[in-house]
């Protein structure tokens, strides 16, 4: 089963109980939630600029704000799932060290 966002985005103890399989599909899915996420935000400020280039209607100082708040969290989860993935990453190679003895 592949891990949901919410899965992700609680402590790496969880890792350590895991097998290399489910290491491996958890790295998997943190790399693709944040490339998805990074996507987004740059989509976002995109869109920011170009509406704001746009002379006949700007967006309002709330909606800039709001935006701005939304890449905030966005980019905090974005780190969290970065350390997911690194965290997997690590306990994967682990496994593989282990394997070698």
């Amino acid at each position: 089963m592949t891990p949901t966002w919410h899965s992700l985005t609680h402590d790496n103890d969880r890792l350590l109980g895991m097998s290399a399989d489910e290491l491996r599909l958890v790295h998997n899915a943190a790399e693709s939630y944040a490339l998805a996420v990074t996507r987004g935000i740059s989509a976002v400020g995109s869109l920011l600029s170009c509406a704001v280039l746009n002379e006949r209607m700007t967006p309002s100082k709330e909606a800039l704000a709001d935006a701005g708040w939304l890449i905030e969290a966005l980019g905090e989860l974005s780190a969290r799932l970065s350390d997911v993935q690194e965290g997997a990453r690590d306990l994967l190679a682990r496994f593989e060290r282990e394997g070698e003895q």
